[in-house]
């Protein structure tokens, strides 16, 4: 081959190379100058924040510009944890028509001589999660003021409101004996659960323990200790009835850097703690009684005493704030005691959250095991959730009752030592949730432009502790307001 052939070929490999060499640096310079979207900053925050090995899932909703903002993983279904109460209690507002609370009553069935009842009392449970001991005492006390002094047959707890199913599908048995996990049942005292309180020993010995009620119907049996400073406050707590009383076994210990401890436990036996209760009132009022305590269902001759009434709107707000278990049950249940008179199953109430899941967020597929969200087998996507939250703005009633009762950023509830001292502190108000292995945060929060945001986040299967997964979804939001520009 030519010398001169051979240097053409040389220039036109080496003027190849050039190019490709130029396209290749082109092609980097272009992809350093790419400007990253809003959502690829998320997802990039996602990927640097939290386990690798987990799901996360969420959706944003800019309400006042009536704009999608961004979702992920958002129609895959996902345990919502007490996020999903924002379904039921929606559910109780908006299918909910005609009576708008709940109505505890007392019936007679006998003949009121000489001061003297010759027949049985009657106490009908009406589902109510919230019925207090006061008011319980304000029915003994209608006893009296009726003008009865003795009662010469049995107190009777009608019960048939609802089933015998103590506890939701899919909780959990060693859940047991705490407060998120009551018995469930038609009459609740004290939403079914009492108060501990643990106090450590200045000198190291035996804790002090008070409970709340503080009844001779409760037996604290103490095998705790005090411990050191250096160490962790770890108690356990187990119940169980026997002997005509409620035994309380408190152990592990409580550390003395710590001033309290507090917890609430279940109750094992509902009916024998109101039987007790109702004892010491009758007590109180010198009313006579030596008959039994026994279920059974009230006469349809029988005549009313009296009631104690709870608005519905009243026991929405509590059970939102303070994410209530019973309450949120009991709403639902209420819901279907609107077509049905005895025996309520959970089942019953559950087809109303099912049919407004289908006006929200038509063609979405989810899973109601329970109305509280307790459950494991409880499945939503958060894409419902926010078609739910987008849904209830649309309504004014709907969204006064449902807004108001959300906890508060910074300031009350759930939310009380959550975004302080943030710039969404005061901002943000949103239904929590945890199990175990889950994070969940749906509400609504003001944007710097002071657009109203409806959002939904949800974190599945995390190894992490919950407190690590809550910073998370703290710090999410945060990242999310803070970055944020809504699109004119």
């Amino acid at each position: 081959m030519l010398s001169s052939e051979k240097e053409s070929i040389f220039n036109k490999v080496k003027k190849l190379f050039l190019i490709s060499i130029s396209v290749l640096l082109f092609s980097q310079l272009n992809a350093q100058k790419k400007v990253l979207t809003f959502e690829d900053s998320l997802n990039d925050y996602i990927s640097d924040s939290f386990s690798r090995s987990s799901m996360v899932a969420y959706n944003f909703f800019n309400l006042t510009k009536n704009k999608p903002i961004v979702s992920r993983n958002d129609s895959i279904l996902m345990r919502p944890a007490s996020v999903l109460k924002l379904f039921t209690t929606t559910s109780v507002l908006y299918f909910l028509k005609d009576e708008n609370f709940f109505e505890t009553s007392l019936f007679h069935d006998g003949k009121i001589t000489s001061s003297s009842l010759k027949g049985n009392i009657y106490l009908k449970g009406s589902l109510d999660p919230f019925l207090s001991i006061a008011q319980l005492d304000s029915l003994i006390l209608m006893i009296k003021q009726s003008g009865i002094k003795s009662i010469k047959g049995n107190f009777i707890f009608d019960l048939s409101l609802k089933d015998t199913i103590e506890w939701g599908s899919g909780w959990m048995w060693d859940d047991s004996p705490y407060g998120y996990t009551p018995k469930l049942s038609a009459l609740n005292i004290e939403s079914n659960i009492v108060s501990v309180k643990t106090y450590p020993d200045s000198n190291l010995g035996k804790p002090s323990i008070t409970l709340s009620p503080n009844i001779p119907y409760f037996n604290i049996i103490n095998r705790a200790i005090t411990s050191n400073k250096d160490t962790k406050t770890n108690l356990q707590f187990e119940r169980y009835y026997a002997k005509n009383k409620e035994n309380i076994i408190v152990k592990g210990n409580i550390s003395i850097a710590d001033s309290l401890d507090k917890t609430t436990i279940s109750i094992a036996s509902p009916i024998k703690y109101a039987s007790e209760l109702i004892k010491s009132f009758m007590k109180k009022y010198n009313i006579g009684f030596h008959g039994k305590f026994i279920q059974g269902e009230t006469k349809d001759t029988s005549l009313k005493l009296g009631s104690i009434k709870n608005p519905i709107t009243q026991t929405i707000y509590k059970t939102n704030k303070t994410s209530s278990n019973i309450g949120a049950e009991m709403l639902l249940l209420k819901l279907a005691s609107g077509s049905l008179k005895e025996n309520i199953s959970y089942k019953d109430g559950l087809k109303f959250n099912d049919s407004l899941a289908t006006i929200v967020s038509p063609g979405s597929i989810n899973i109601f095991a329970d109305a509280s969200g307790l459950s494991f087998y409880n499945m939503l996507s958060s894409r419902a959730i926010s078609d739910l939250l987008i849904f209830v703005y649309k309504n004014k009633e709907l969204f006064y009752n449902i807004y108001s009762s959300l906890p508060i950023a910074g300031i009350d509830a759930s939310l009380k030592n959550r975004f302080i001292k943030t710039n969404l502190e005061q901002k943000l108000r949103a239904k929590t949730g945890t199990l175990s292995g889950v994070t969940s945060l749906a509400g609504y929060f003001y944007s710097k432009e002071n657009d109203l945001i409806a959002f939904t986040l949800i974190l599945n299967n995390y190894k992490e502790s919950a407190s690590q997964a809550r910073n998370f979804a703290d710090n999410f939001c945060l990242f999310f307001y803070n970055n944020y520009k809504p699109e004119n």
